[in-house]
């Protein structure tokens, strides 16, 4: 069987979402969706199609943990090269070894916190073993970096379903409401919540979680829903997120005993 990296390569060069490679960008939504970021003031420039992240270590390491968040915020002159599949792979594993990313991004540090304490691997380690995508292929470059238009996001949905198929994760976490609309929009008939939590935290800031089962044919996912970093009043400090994601991890793993 083909490597999971040339499988989701097949797949975003027939659907014509590849960044770089043989077929051009082609999305048939690329028109409309150009034309309504410049109509809310983004889209210069417009650029197309930003391929998955899949660490070396995400097919070998269990559970597989597959981080689903919204669109990649701006992005002012990477080449096509620079964001298809082996470039995204090289770039996300480089930056465990950049102590500074995860004090300068928040997103990015949940992400590692999410797969620190699930996949129970350092801090450093977790990029290596866990992959992300966007629910939104293109970037709009919305002004301060806030959130593309929801046609976009619409006319991205029907990508997802499959993209999330191959990469065939264990668990799912998606990050803030716009992420979740997918997984509700495309897995709706499938998804069974198990526990929905908030954090006790003095911060208040950590926002909703909640948990659920989602069927892929024969096999069952864990979903986990967590709020968009970026959306929080309140930015907890390092040693409140672990606490957080401790707390998080330990009811993954009470969920999954039922898979």
């Amino acid at each position: 069987m083909p490597s999971l990296m040339t499988r989701v390569s097949d797949y975003y060069q027939q659907q014509r979402i590849s960044p770089a490679g043989l077929a051009k960008f082609g999305c048939r939504h690329k028109p409309e969706c150009r034309r309504v970021a410049r109509e809310n003031g983004g889209g210069e420039p417009f650029v197309c199609g930003r391929a998955a992240g899949i660490s070396s270590g995400y097919e070998r390491r269990v559970p597989r943990v597959l981080i689903l968040s919204a669109d990649w915020g701006r992005d002012r002159g990477s080449s096509p090269r620079e964001r298809e599949l082996g470039a995204m792979r090289q770039r996300m594993e480089s930056e465990a070894h950049d102590p500074e990313r995860s004090r300068r991004t928040s997103q990015w540090r949940e992400e590692c916190e999410i797969a620190k304490h699930v996949l129970g691997c350092s801090l450093r380690e977790a990029p290596t073993f866990m992959a992300r995508t966007n629910s939104l292929k293109c970037c709009a470059n919305m002004p301060n970096s806030r959130q593309a238009p929801q046609r976009m996001f619409d006319n991205c949905r029907e990508y997802l379903r499959a993209e999330i198929e191959l990469l065939s994760p264990d668990i799912l976490v998606t990050q803030g409401e716009r992420a979740q609309a997918v997984v509700e929009n495309e897995f709706g008939r499938t998804i069974e919540f198990l526990r929905r939590w908030i954090s006790n935290d003095r911060s208040g800031g950590i926002g909703k979680w909640s948990v659920a089962h989602i069927s892929l044919g024969q096999r069952r996912l864990l979903w986990v829903r967590a709020p968009f970093p970026r959306s929080m009043s309140y930015h907890p400090t390092a040693s409140e997120l672990d606490r957080c994601y401790a707390r998080c991890a330990r009811k993954v793993a009470n969920s999954r005993k039922d898979l």
